[in-house]
């Protein structure tokens, strides 16, 4: 009696065949529990470049499958199948259908075992896993169609071409491709217990007051493929989230005025189901400001302002016109939110801000800074506190006296005769504020009204005064003197052109008395003459 030929063996015959002819290194599994027949290495390219540079070698796992009915229709062990979802290695099935019993005649499929084929054996390993029954006792149909058909020549380079199409760190890809895969709508759902029955915690966590709160457990439950594994439970522990947030802006204005001070800010939200009616809210946190709005219509506002803390100019200057505000008028507050806008008030508050006209005085000085030295020409380490600012209030008013006001000027003049003031036009004087370890030095030039020189004295008058240019320096007091001649010298050579003279006055020392030392130059077009 004539023997049935084995498919199996001649379909391995086949794709040795294949691999011989081909010139491609194939070695067959010892263990039929592997889950694959034969590792295959691809020639290593052949590239003009160096043996050290050439890129590695195409490797392979490969499974052989056959049928004697023309039809491409095998199984593959679940087992087998989960191995090649885990595999970091490309694997491929390559299916020989002989098309007559004899198995003289056959068409060739390759499937690559990627997505679809990866997301069934994943999915059919979570389902059996979570009832509790074993693996290799599962096949998975699987059933070629005529798009992989291809002649036998073919075989290999379909093997290439499909690890190709995947691009470079093919075991990266396919990790993250089986990492992802089944959990599409989601990983899966988490219960926590408060370890106290209080919702304020919860809602201080939501508001982003706390950054986590105190769990007596928490309990997992994975989610694949909509197959929910066994819950796990963790605990006690402590819980911590990312706030829902936007951005904002917070607008604080006087009613009936035009001041108002802005911040830009961030809305927090605690409106979730899962929180109590009266736990539902908002908060704002716009720089100092804080503000929290109920469902029902409470809302509570603070203001928290360290003193001792240094912020930047714009801050700064937010910061002191708010203090300046008096204490005995009601606030309203408007929240900015993606083109909404939100009214609240008016606020009056249980602890009004003191010392108002003082702060008014010192947000009056700091903007003469400001018009010296603008914020756009600071460095980013300029920052200033509120008490700074507080404690160099009366030095800074007359340092903006000293820039802005007009009035009388006194010298003396150490031995320049009176005759070298004759026609005198301009006076070019620099003036110095130290604070917060800052020098600013402001260049004015005063316009001269009239002039009284007797007994080494001179007295000017002036009509107007102009800042010609001012600076900033971190340093002491002693380098701010070689700064002011700088500035002295640009201003002097600025007013070469123009006709007449003008008085140059470089300091260059503090006397015991507090008045400040230094070198008069009196310019004109005709000569210099220096005291």
């Amino acid at each position: 009696m004539k023997r049935k030929p084995r498919s199996d063996v001649l379909a391995e015959d086949i794709f040795r065949g294949l691999c011989s002819k081909a010139d491609v290194t194939r070695n067959r599994s010892e263990d039929d529990q592997a889950g694959w027949d034969y590792f295959v290495e691809f020639a290593p390219s052949r590239a003009e470049v160096p043996a050290d540079l050439r890129p590695a070698p195409h490797r392979c796992k490969v499974q052989v499958k056959s049928s004697i009915n023309g039809r491409a229709n095998s199984t593959i062990k679940l087992s087998n199948a989960l191995r090649f979802a885990e595999e970091g290695l490309p694997c491929f099935i390559v299916h020989v259908a002989f098309t007559k019993p004899a198995c003289t005649s056959w068409t060739i499929y390759v499937r690559h075992f990627w997505t679809p084929m990866m997301a069934q054996a994943l999915r059919e390993a979570r389902a059996r896993s979570v009832a509790g029954l074993p693996l290799h006792s599962k096949r998975l149909a699987v059933t070629m169609t005529r798009g992989e058909a291809v002649p036998d020549d073919d075989v290999l380079d379909a093997l290439l071409r499909q690890m190709s199409d995947i691009g470079g760190d093919y075991a990266g890809q396919k990790r993250e491709l089986a990492r992802g895969l089944g959990y599409e709508n989601g990983s899966g759902t988490g219960e926590f217990v408060l370890a106290r029955s209080d919702f304020s915690e919860l809602t201080k966590l939501h508001l982003g007051l706390v950054d986590e709160v105190p769990i007596e457990s928490f309990t997992y439950t994975d989610r694949r493929f909509n197959i929910p594994a066994p819950p796990v439970r963790h605990g006690p522990g402590k819980i911590s989230i990312t706030p829902t947030t936007a951005p904002c802006v917070a607008t604080l204005r006087r009613p009936g005025s035009s001041d108002e001070v802005s911040w830009p800010g961030t809305v927090f939200s605690a409106l979730f189901d899962h929180l109590p009616p009266e736990e539902r809210c908002a908060r704002v946190q716009a720089g100092p400001l804080s503000l929290t709005i109920h469902v029902d219509g409470r809302a509570k506002f603070a203001v928290e302002m360290d003193f001792g803390e240094k912020v930047g100019p714009a801050e700064l200057s937010r910061r002191l016109s708010f203090r300046s505000w008096e204490p005995s008028t009601t606030h309203e507050i408007t929240i900015f939110n993606e083109g909404r806008a939100l009214d609240v008030g008016p606020i009056r508050y249980e602890r009004p801000p003191k010392d108002t006209e003082r702060w008014a005085r010192a947000r009056n000085a700091f903007s003469t800074l400001m018009r010296v030295v603008p914020a756009e020409r600071l460095s980013a380490e300029f920052c200033l506190s509120l008490n700074e600012v507080w404690r160099a209030t009366e030095g800074l008013e007359q340092f903006a006296g000293m820039i802005d006001a007009t009035g009388s000027i006194k010298a003396t003049l150490g031995g320049i005769p009176p005759e070298a003031f004759e026609g005198l036009r301009t006076l070019i004087i620099p003036f110095a504020v130290s604070i917060g370890g800052f020098q600013f030095i402001a260049v004015t030039e005063r316009e001269v009204d009239s002039l009284t020189v007797a007994n080494d004295e001179m007295v000017a008058n002036t009509r107007s005064v102009r800042l010609l240019r001012g600076t900033v320096i971190k340093s002491g007091a002693a380098e701010r003197f070689d700064v002011m001649a700088r500035e002295v010298n640009w201003a002097r050579e600025r007013n070469r052109t123009i006709p007449g003279k003008h008085l140059v006055w470089r300091p260059d020392n503090v006397t015991e008395t507090g008045a400040w030392s230094g070198e008069i130059e009196i310019n004109s077009d005709d000569e210099d003459e220096t005291s």
